[in-house]
């Protein structure tokens, strides 16, 4: 096998998925909502079919980028760009390690252990807050003064989900 040709048939493909797509795009109204559906279907089986050898691009690349960044600032983290002789460009970002707190952890079983002064010292603590699944029920139905029901009110807001469109084979 001749992995240059197979990349060149990849890009003509790709070409050739773009202009199709740009003249359905425009011609999109003509097409019924089955029509649509099919389409999706096949669209969706081509990103999938794809997927593996693109993550595996992005592993090379990746890979790549650590090299060069090392080799440029002797680090572990920073921006590399690459640029292809047809014009195609690749940014990689490599995010300086962080510490995060191990999901396993049991935070109040280690405060004892250490002592609050020093868990204190080490950890900070952050609350977040989120309505109960009954809270515009609890809302309507509790004995509230006005200006409690207007106080628990004005902290929250709805926020309109976004329909989600899932094509399957």
């Amino acid at each position: 096998m001749d992995v240059r040709q197979k990349v060149q048939e990849i890009h003509l493909v790709a070409a050739a998925l773009k202009e199709t797509g740009r003249q359905i795009n425009e011609n999109l109204s003509a097409l019924s909502v089955e029509d649509v559906v099919s389409l999706g279907v096949a669209l969706r089986s081509v990103l999938a079919a794809s997927e593996p050898t693109h993550e595996a691009l992005k592993g090379r690349v990746r890979l790549a980028a650590l090299a060069e960044i090392l080799a440029e600032a002797g680090k572990l983290s920073g921006t590399h760009n690459f640029n292809a002789p047809d014009g195609s460009r690749c940014s990689v970002q490599i995010p300086e390690a962080a510490l995060q707190v191990a999901k396993s952890a049991d935070m109040a079983a280690l405060i004892p252990v250490v002592g609050e002064g020093t868990f204190k010292t080490f950890f900070k603590e952050t609350v977040i807050y989120t309505p109960r699944e009954d809270f515009q029920e609890r809302v309507k139905s509790e004995t509230l003064s006005d200006s409690v029901r207007t106080a628990l009110l004005s902290v929250v807001e709805m926020v309109e989900g976004t329909p989600r469109v899932s094509f399957k084979e």
